[in-house]
């Protein structure tokens, strides 16, 4: 049997609450790949705040003509319009697609796939393994306790296909160890 081929990745910068870190760290990731020559697609899921967007948009051109692999496009997630667009990455020939998370997101994308996959979180990574791609969650960690129910619920909606690796530089607080 040949191994599946994965041709780029999906990462998902999330955490319960804002003000933890995922737009700087998507900010700089994608800043980072881009300069070693990388095709970076980036998507600021949260268009309440879209700290993402407003940092990395070039300033020359209007939202609607902002291109994803050179600056960063925004969507609302939590809105059930627009919610859909999470599957924007997959129509992307980019090696990394970075989408920064509103916090508490997963109700979210509930409302894309349906009660019937979970939280929605196993639909999705169904449609990106199936169309070549590997997502890669990056859950930032606080010590309030919303974060271990944020983060209990990615693990359980990708199921069996989770793995956790904490950093070895995190210090996590008594009661939020995964």
């Amino acid at each position: 049997m040949k191994p599946e081929l994965i041709t780029s990745r999906v990462a998902l910068t999330a955490g319960m609450k804002g003000g933890t870190g995922k737009s700087t760290l998507s900010v700089l990731l994608a800043a980072n790949r881009r300069s070693r020559g990388r095709r970076v697609a980036v998507f600021d899921a949260d268009a309440n705040v879209g700290t993402t967007f407003l940092t990395l948009r070039d300033p020359t051109k209007s939202e609607a003509d902002q291109d994803c692999l050179e600056s960063a496009v925004r969507f609302d997630l939590r809105d059930p319009d627009e919610a859909p667009q999470i599957l924007r990455p997959l129509d992307i020939g980019a090696d990394l697609s970075i989408v920064d998370m509103p916090g508490g997101s997963i109700g979210a994308l509930e409302s894309v796939f349906g009660s019937e996959y979970a939280n929605g979180l196993e639909e999705l990574g169904h449609i990106t393994h199936a169309s070549g791609r590997r997502i890669t969650v990056l859950h930032m960690i606080t010590n309030d306790r919303s974060t271990a129910a944020s983060f209990d619920g990615f693990m359980d909606g990708f199921g069996d296909s989770a793995g956790s690796r904490p950093s070895s530089w995190c210090n996590f607080p008594d009661g939020l160890r995964a």
